[in-house]
């Protein structure tokens, strides 16, 4: 335990980091359940557009992450190069940029996929009538069906 608060203490840049990263956890989380609770019951406009911003600044903050950690792991193996040893550390950060890199990709399919579709999210009833007009099946297309 005392190794962490040293390297903590060498480089306080990393604890920020940390606690940052974990804050972000936490947002994914809620992310989770609001989108859940729009997704089933509250299928308005606003809320559908609330997902998508939230998505997309969720997915670039841990692109931001994942390029915060990437830099952390090369400065660490860069050093323990030069010494001839080798560290966790390093090892850790490149988990820590592989897994903030995979919930980049994640959500930011999710919200290309929710932008893609959100005409089939949103009921026709909630649409105002230029987007309901263009959201309608044309002539000869089969319309689409909607989960109760």
């Amino acid at each position: 335990m005392s190794t962490v608060l040293q390297q903590y203490q060498a480089k306080p840049t990393r604890l920020i980091a940390h606690v940052w990263y974990a804050t972000m956890g936490l947002a994914v989380i809620d992310m989770i359940v609001a989108g859940t609770f729009i997704l089933r019951k509250h299928k308005t406009p606003s809320a559908v557009g609330f997902l998508l911003g939230g998505g997309l600044m969720v997915s670039q903050m841990f692109f931001t992450i994942f390029c915060v950690f990437a830099g952390f792991a090369h400065d660490a193996s860069v050093v323990h190069e030069e010494e001839g040893t080798e560290d966790s550390a390093s090892t850790a950060d490149r988990w820590m940029a592989a897994f903030a890199f995979f919930i980049f990709l994640a959500t930011m399919a999710f919200t290309l996929v929710l932008a893609k579709f959100r005409s089939e999210v949103i009921p026709v009833s909630m649409m105002d009538d230029a987007t309901a007009a263009a959201a309608a099946p044309k002539a000869g297309q089969v319309p689409a069906t909607t989960a109760v």
